[in-house]
């Protein structure tokens, strides 16, 4: 949802986030995730001057693949927002600036909008595991034949996971 920056009062604004999956595809692209519901949630934007901030919580539903055994199953985010906006481009004559530690906190907006939709894909990407794990105790795949283990064992024989590199020791008897 876009938000006219003129339109943000003294008092601040509440928005109602319902925003279609389909939207969120360009911004899950390349990743093992997908939003299969619609996102759903609260914002308050308020605006002090030049600075804008955006505060509240969203909910969603994200498909995911397991890491280990490669089985869907599904993530449920829920998190809360918080986010400076401020107009205008960066500080800085384009050469190098030392940044302080409040300036990694804000984004500058170019325009006369500001897009919530941006916010919320990016919080929802930093909720997500870097490596999905549809359970705690989840066994993976055989490395041999490829089988869920998660099923039952396979029917592979078992082997010894020995380095080919230290194979002849593998005879080398201490007396």
């Amino acid at each position: 949802m876009k938000i006219l920056i003129e339109d943000i009062t003294d008092e601040g604004l509440e928005v109602e986030v319902d925003e279609e999956a389909a939207l969120f595809e360009p911004s899950l692209k390349g990743s093992p995730f997908s939003i299969e519901e619609s996102v759903k949630g609260a914002l308050t934007v308020r605006r002090f001057e030049s600075l804008i901030d955006v505060s509240g919580s969203i909910r969603a539903t994200v498909k995911a693949e397991c890491s280990r055994c490669l089985k869907s199953f599904e993530v449920a985010v829920e998190c809360d927002i918080s986010s400076r906006f401020v107009k205008g481009a960066a500080k800085g004559d384009g050469g190098e600036t030392q940044l302080r530690k409040g300036d990694m906190d804000i984004t500058y907006l170019t325009g006369e909008e500001l897009d919530t939709h941006e916010v919320v894909a990016e919080q929802i990407l930093l909720e997500l595991p870097y490596k999905p794990i549809c359970t705690e105790g989840c066994k993976g795949l055989c490395s041999i034949c490829g089988s869920n283990l998660n099923d039952g064992a396979c029917k592979c024989e078992p082997h010894e996971d020995i380095d080919r590199r230290f194979a002849k020791l593998k005879g080398f008897k201490v007396k």
